[in-house]
């Protein structure tokens, strides 16, 4: 269940400053990007705080929400240098 918030990532020419792409990720909350080591693309994860509703200081479930709880998703995001996104892993995604 997604929610309705969007993380915006800028990339911006290191000369001059200027922005060069810009990229809207679904998502509430976003880390610091980390640059892989050849820089070809930069990692992020970004935290879906879900759209459910939820009284102040109630607990918040990450998975399948029971009702009335708020669902939160995390996912890693891979992202190339034209501000493209590459992929996506969902961690809340069931793994055996």
């Amino acid at each position: 269940m997604p929610g309705a918030a969007s993380v915006t990532l800028v990339g911006l020419d290191l000369a001059t400053g200027g922005e060069r792409w810009r990229t809207e990720i679904d998502g509430d909350m976003a880390s610091l990007p980390q640059f892989a080591p050849d820089g070809s693309r930069l990692y992020l994860t970004v935290r879906d705080m879900g759209t459910g509703s939820q009284m102040p200081g109630a607990p918040m479930h990450q998975g399948d929400a029971p009702s009335g709880a708020m669902m939160m998703s995390t996912s890693v995001v891979a992202v190339g240098r034209n501000g493209v996104v590459q992929w996506v892993l969902d961690l809340s995604d069931d793994r055996p």
